[in-house]
This record gives structure tokens, C-alpha cells and sequence, in this order.
């Protein structure tokens, strides 16, 4: 796959980044002495090797879209000259990660929690001088943490301080919210604690689906609750806490017994009390991502002292981010994956946004596969989708392989070469044609070869009702759960959506900007977009679509009554329209197909606009599922399927006519392609997804949408 980053040549030596400034042809120099005349397209990228001062011109090494090299001499008068290689940046926050973890000796240290909270300290140590810069008060931290016998001690006194019922909580996989059911709660009469004691506790509020929480601390955990509760109720009183609590039912607020130090120390209390913060993400979102109304406001303001609080929160919340993420420690109730998009351009100069992350096999439904949930919690088939592909098949696949998993979509909305959706173009809904814009590949390494692989993922029910829905039938399974998937990668959110749809899943998505002359890169934030959500297309519009595609992209097609026999260009009786065609045998078809006895067959109602016009060029099957008129297909354009049935089975068309009906599934082998990532890094990976394979084993065996 191409990089979006082009990499200096892999020459001694520092580098200076170059651009073509000019789109025009130019007759240049190669490398063997020989000369060829080559359209350069302004914005190309490259390296600059040495100058030649005395011609005016420069030896350079050029890279194109997909990331093909040249080395060539050309005008200096073409290129922009930018920063050295060597001075590769990242734009964010001056924030590092640590590369080392806290060796602790504590049997908890190595649970999920425990490795979290070693990860946490580790980089709030390692970046605490850039946090102090921000005006973060860190002489008192920096005496327990720039000592390691201090600092484990502290760790080890922290990880402790968690009773059995909340250590349990913390480390259930994905980390629920109702995990915490079993932590003794703070009651009028319970606890009482100790003159030399603190207790760390966890107030939430919960109402549905939605639930709220923070933390504080406090030697008298029964006074402290009475006060919160005093608070809550008083509507005078504005903290940010009470305002979100007073949305929450009475009845569902809670106060919990998280954590119990004795003796400690007032910088270790202050450790154990953000420790519960970071790890459960217990502060107010608006604390660590800031707005642009809310930014705007205090620049009127004048307030440098809020402004630089926003600067320093945002940090924090960065190294806190890293560190959970590093740990692969799960977000409270949900999901809490960060997505990183990148782009790049196709073999056809058309732009894609790619989507890359990390998983393993798992076995479902007893086979090999892998098994990917999103936008929430498992079991909740309202609220989250899953995309899954059997893989038991292919070479080198055995469970808890490490997977990578890419996500292409095509920026402009147009067909990707290999589609994920394989229902027609012209369906039901508005959105049909933008659906087959995107692609989902696994790729894994086949350790007995050492060969990489990649393989696209595919959805085999194309007939198949949304059984969560009934009494719609176009309202299909494959198209829900293209149309999520798009919603959720494209980041966007639906005006008054029907309730088989989401209004949001707001992922926090990263688009990785390469800036090639400054040898940067950031990554900022993909924003929500708004939007209507898909709507219904009409018969009348449908049958105009595909006569103006009969013209023109599909000749070979016939829309609405069967031809005649002599229009197939063959003896064979084709008695069924191409998409009853395509889909017999399909077991989950809630349809009677019957396109040999079409009139009156299937139910239109009687206000349906064009109803007699549907009643003879529909069948129940097109206009139940697609809303569309049949359409049909000479012989010469059908193909065998695997079993070179005979042509009244026949159920692929030519792929020149892909979209017309339903695209064939792959039923390829796995293909071979270059390893995405060095030895080093696949190791780690590994090492990786032994950690997290007890959290891919929770997940269920069925299908969820």
C-alpha cells in the first residue's frame, strides 16, 4: 500500500525536502547520461541529492503518488526547497512517551489497571518538565518521582489501595459501567474509616444508557457524600459537578468505595486521587478538549490565566491519552478507540482516505475469524455494529494471529475497485451508490513462510432482511450496516434519523496532515458533520436511472418486462429477472420469488405512485427489497458460477456490469504482498495482542445486525 509520508532516500547523508512549483514538460537528465522528456505535476515531492550551481540546475530524487522513485536532474527554476530530512517533526504538544515501565514487584502490577497505572506514571514522569512549563505545580511530584525507590513505593502504595471488588472492576474487560455494581457503595451509616485514612471515591449517575461520574477524596467519606448531595440539590449552586448530576434521577446516584490509603503521604493521596480520575476519565470532557466558542470567549476576555489552564489541561489529557491507549486500557462504558486516517492517492490519481488498526483471530460461531465491534458495548445490538469475516480458510491463519486491518474509502464517493457492499447501485435508498466506495482488507503474516497476505473482507447475506426492523424489507442488513460504517468513518451525525439508525457514534478521528517542504506532520481532529439521513428513492426515479444506464454504461441490459425470447441471444429460458436470479438459494430470503408470475403476486399499496407500472415491470423481489424495476441481461453477459452449473443456474454477471445487480463475492485466495511493518515492530505486535486476547475471547459468537 502507498505511504502518505515520502521517505528521504535511503542514502548517506541529510536530505533537503523539494516540490515541483510548476506543472509543465521538461527535458531531463538521468542518471545513466541519457536525456527523456517527463510531465512533472506541480506539487510532486522529492529530495534534493547536490546542486550543480554552475548549470543552474539540480540532481533530485523524485517520488510520484504511489510512491515510485526517479533520479533525474532538472531546472532549479521548478522546485520550492523546504527543510532538511533530519528535521522531521510532529506537530503536537511537546509530548513523549515513555520507554520503559516501572518494574513493580506488587502481584496487582501487571493486571489491566496495573499495567495502565505503571504506563500513566511513567509518562506524567517523563513529561513532567513540559507539564511544569504549562504552570503545573510539580517540585512536590518530582521528589516522589525523580526517585525510583519513592516512586515504586508510591505505585505500589496506589495499586494497593484499591479494594478486591474495585480492583475487580477496573480490570473488567472493556470496563463497563455496570462492572461496577459490586463496589460497596458510601451510605449514611457505611464507611467509617480511621483518623489516618483517605478514601478515594467514585460518585455516578446513571439514566439509561447515559451515566455521569466523578472522583474526589476524603477523610470522612460519609460527611463528604452528605455535602454533595446538599449541592445537588441546591439549584443555586453552579459547580460543573452539580449541574450534571441534577440531570440524573435521584434514585440512580451512587457514591463508591474506590480506594483506602493509610498513612500516606499528602503527594501520594493527590497520586491515588488522579490516578482514579485518569484511569475512569472522571473529569468534565469540555476540561481537556477545548472549543472554538469557548477559546473565542476568553481571548475577549483577556484571560491569559484561562487560556494557558486550557493549554495545560489539553496536554495533560494528551499524556493521560497516550499512556491508556499504549496500555490498551479500555474507556469507561464504552468504547474509547482513537482512529487514525490517512490519505492517499490510487494508481488512478483518485484520493483515499485509509483507516489502519490492530486485531487478532479469534473463533466464532466455532470457526477462525476476526471480529470487529464498534460505537458500543457488546450485546447491544441498538447502539453498536460489528464487521466480521470467516478466515479459517486461508494460509497461516490460526487463533490469536495478529491482524492489521485496513478500512479504504474513495474520497469523492465514487465505486471502489473492490467493494465491501455488493448490492446494485440502484436500490432502495439514496445513499445505494455511495455505499460501494469503500473496502475492508485484513492482512497477517503466515509464520511457517514468513509470507504477508492480505484478504478482503466481504458480506455474504445480500438478501436478508433487518430482522431488528420488521415490516420494511428494504430496509436490508448489508445496507444498515455499509450505511454505519460510512456514517461512523465519515464522523456523521443525522438530522432526526429513523430509530434502525444512529444519530451519532462520534469517534474521535486523527487525519495524519504530511507537510513534505517543513518534513512535518500533524494529526488533526476529523469533525462531526451534519447531515439528513438517507431517504427513499422512488420507483419513477429508479427505472429513469437504469434506462439512462441501458443507453450508456450497461447496453446489454433490458429494464422493466421480460424481452422477448430472441433479445437474450440464445435458446435458454431465463424466466427470472437478474436479481432473482442471483439470489436463489440464498437461505435468509424472506421473499417468494416469482418473476414467472408477476401480476398480482406481491403487494403494492394502493396510493404507491406509478402502482400498475410497478405491478408489471417489478417482481416481489425487486420492488420489495430495491424499489426498482427487473432488469435483465443477454446470455453472453452471464457467467458460470463455480461449479459450471448449467445456464439456467447461472448467477455472475460480467464485471463491466458490477452494480447493475448484486457484485459477486470474492472467492479468491489470500494475495501476497510485502511485509507493511519491520520484524522489530510485527514482535511487538505480538507480544500486544497476547495481552489483549482474553478481550477478544469476550466477545460474542452471533452476528449483532
Amino acid at each position: 500500500m502507498a505511504s502518505p509520508l515520502a521517505l528521504p532516500p535511503d542514502r548517506p547523508g541529510d536530505m533537503r525536502a523539494i516540490r515541483i512549483n510548476t506543472s509543465r514538460t521538461v527535458n531531463v537528465e538521468l542518471p545513466d547520461g541519457g536525456t527523456r522528456d517527463i510531465t512533472f505535476t506541480a506539487g510532486t515531492v522529492g529530495y534534493l541529492l547536490f546542486d550543480i550551481p554552475e548549470r543552474d540546475k539540480c540532481a533530485v530524487q523524485l517520488i510520484n503518488h504511489m510512491g515510485q522513485r526517479l533520479d533525474c536532474t532538472v531546472p532549479r527554476r521548478l522546485i520550492d526547497i523546504g527543510e532538511l530530512s533530519s528535521n522531521f517533526t510532529i506537530r503536537q504538544p511537546r509530548i513523549v512517551q515513555s520507554q520503559r515501565a516501572t518494574t513493580i514487584s506488587h502481584l496487582r502490577a501487571n493486571d489491566a489497571a496495573g499495567r495502565a497505572i505503571r504506563f500513566l506514571w511513567d509518562d506524567l514522569h517523563t513529561n513532567a518538565s513540559v507539564l511544569g512549563d504549562l504552570r503545573l505545580k510539580t517540585d512536590s511530584l518530582n521528589e516522589v518521582l525523580d526517585d525510583p525507590s519513592k516512586k515504586r513505593d508510591a505505585i505500589n502504595t496506589i495499586i494497593a489501595s484499591f479494594s478486591n471488588q474495585s480492583w475487580t472492576a477496573v480490570n473488567t474487560p472493556g470496563l463497563p459501567i455496570s462492572a461496577f455494581h459490586n463496589v460497596p457503595r458510601i451510605t449514611q451509616t457505611e464507611p467509617r474509616i480511621l483518623g489516618s485514612q483517605t478514601m478515594i471515591y467514585l460518585r455516578v449517575y446513571i439514566d439509561g444508557d447515559r451515566f455521569a461520574t466523578y472522583t474526589g477524596r476524603s477523610g470522612d467519606p460519609i460527611q463528604r457524600q452528605k455535602q454533595h448531595d446538599k449541592g445537588i440539590r441546591d439549584d443555586t449552586n453552579g459547580l460543573q459537578h452539580y449541574k450534571e448530576a441534577r440531570k440524573y434521577p435521584a434514585a440512580n446516584r451512587y457514591a463508591l468505595q474506590m480506594m483506602l490509603l493509610t498513612d500516606a503521604s499528602e503527594i501520594v493521596i493527590k497520586m491515588a486521587e488522579t490516578t482514579l480520575c485518569c484511569l475512569l476519565g472522571t473529569w468534565h470532557p469540555a476540561l481537556t478538549r477545548s472549543s472554538h466558542t469557548r477559546l473565542q470567549d476568553e481571548l475577549g476576555s483577556g484571560s491569559t490565566g484561562s487560556i494557558n489552564h486550557m493549554v495545560l489541561m489539553s496536554s495533560f489529557g494528551t499524556v493521560v491519552a497516550n499512556a491508556l491507549e499504549r496500555a490498551n486500557y479500555p474507556k469507561l462504558g464504552g468504547e474509547a478507540r482513537e482512529w487514525i486516517r490517512y490519505k492517499i492517492q490510487t494508481a488512478d490519481r483518485r484520493s483515499m482516505l485509509v483507516y489502519r488498526w490492530q486485531s487478532s483471530v479469534v473463533r466464532l460461531d466455532n470457526q477462525l475469524a476476526f471480529n470487529l465491534q464498534f460505537g458500543g458495548r457488546a450485546g447491544d445490538t441498538e447502539k453498536c455494529f460489528r464487521i466480521q469475516s470467516k478466515l479459517g480458510h486461508l494460509p497461516g491463519i490460526k487463533k490469536g494471529v495478529p491482524l492489521v486491518v485496513s478500512v479504504e474509502v474513495m474520497e469523492d464517493g465514487k465505486p471502489h475497485p473492490t467493494p465491501w457492499y455488493r448490492g446494485p447501485i440502484h436500490g432502495a435508498w439514496d445513499n445505494c451508490h455511495e455505499l460501494h466506495s469503500f473496502t475492508i482488507k485484513v492482512e497477517w503474516k503466515d509464520q511457517a513462510t514468513n509470507q504477508w497476505y492480505t484478504y478482503p473482507a466481504g458480506y455474504h447475506d445480500i438478501i436478508s432482511v433487518f430482522e431488528q426492523r420488521p415490516g420494511d424489507s428494504t430496509i436490508t442488513r448489508d445496507w444498515r450496516k455499509a450505511t454505519c460504517i460510512l456514517q461512523f468513518f465519515h464522523n456523521r451525525r443525522y438530522r432526526n434519523p429513523p430509530s434502525y439508525l444512529r444519530s451519532h457514534y462520534s469517534p474521535l478521528i486523527r487525519e495524519a496532515v504530511y507537510d513534505h517542504l517543513s518534513q512535518s506532520i500533524s494529526f488533526q481532529i476529523v469533525p462531526q458533520v451534519a447531515l439528513d439521513p438517507p431517504a427513499h428513492v422512488s420507483f419513477a426515479q429508479n427505472f429513469m436511472s437504469l434506462g439512462k444506464a441501458s443507453e450508456s454504461s450497461w447496453p446489454a441490459i433490458a429494464v422493466g418486462l421480460r424481452p422477448h425470447q430472441s433479445w437474450f441471444g440464445s435458446s435458454a429460458n431465463l424466466a427470472s429477472c437478474v436479481l432473482c436470479q442471483q439470489s436463489r438459494g440464498s437461505i435468509k430470503n424472506p421473499l417468494t420469488l416469482g418473476c414467472g408470475k408477476r401480476e398480482g403476486d406481491f403487494h403494492v399499496a394502493a396510493d404507491e405512485p406509478h402502482r400498475d407500472r410497478i405491478l408489471q415491470a417489478s417482481c416481489r423481489l425487486c420492488w420489495g427489497m430495491f424499489r426498482r424495476p427487473c432488469i435483465w441481461v443477454k446470455i453472453a453477459q452471464w457467467t458460470e458460477d463455480s461449479t459450471g452449473a448449467a445456464v439456467n443456474k447461472l448467477r455472475g454477471i460480467h464485471p463491466s456490469y458490477y452494480g447493475a445487480a448484486i457484485t459477486p463475492e470474492y472467492n479468491g485466495g489470500a494475495i501476497p504482498i510485502e511485509a507493511p511493518m519491520t520484524v522489530e515492530t510485527y514482535q511487538q505486535l505480538e507480544a500486544d495482542m497476547e495481552e489483549t486476547a482474553a478481550l477478544d475471547d469476550g466477545l460474542g459468537d452471533d452476528e449483532q445486525d
